[in-house]
């Protein structure tokens, strides 16, 4: 921090040192990320964000990684066993994973232009929801695919479409507020929220 103070005095152009100056001149100043909005949105479930994050960021331990490092035996998905458990496979191209976000794309009827993508969802309010929505599907397909590893035990896709509406649900019904627009509130009506 030496480089910040001139003949005594914090930043010469500043009214004075305060930590939260200290600490905003110390950290990295870098624009924020496309997918931020996503996996940050304060609708979602907190340890869903989490896993959501660690995707983004490439950092979920696959098989194909700890395979890589000697950890494992195999790099096959645990859940179909067709391919090489990377992420892309995991949660884009697995035959089981596929099923999961078209059924709730078909529930949720919003129009979006990837599985990836947030910004296209239209209303602020169904940006929230998609958000919620695939953060919500990334943890349950995470989830099954621990269970799968280390349980040998698989639910339906099905009944993991259930859990996913359940849990967006339940959050919608708390996250939800009166400055919703009347096209909003029928939206959610719709989802039976």
């Amino acid at each position: 921090m030496k480089p910040a103070y001139s003949d005594g005095k914090w930043m010469p152009d500043a009214r004075g040192y305060t930590v939260s100056r200290g600490y905003d001149w110390l950290r990295p100043h870098q624009t924020k990320q496309v997918w931020y909005e996503t996996v940050w949105c304060s609708w979602n479930i907190p340890k869903h964000s989490l896993i959501s994050w660690l995707i983004r960021n490439n950092g979920i331990n696959t098989r194909e990684k700890l395979f890589r490092i000697g950890c494992c035996n195999s790099d096959s998905c645990c859940i179909c066993e067709a391919a090489p458990e990377t992420q892309e496979h995991l949660f884009f191209d697995c035959g089981y994973s596929k099923l999961i976000p078209r059924q709730i794309k078909d529930w949720c009827r919003l129009q979006i232009s990837s599985t990836r993508d947030v910004r296209s969802a239209g209303s602020k309010v169904q940006k929230n929801v998609y958000a919620l929505v695939l953060a919500t599907s990334y943890y349950h397909v995470w989830t099954q695919r621990n269970n799968a590893r280390i349980n040998a035990m698989l639910d339906s896709p099905k009944w993991v479409v259930q859990l996913i509406k359940d849990n967006v649900k339940h959050r919608i019904k708390y996250k939800r507020n009166d400055h919703m627009s009347s096209a909003e509130k029928n939206w959610l009506l719709s989802l039976e929220i």
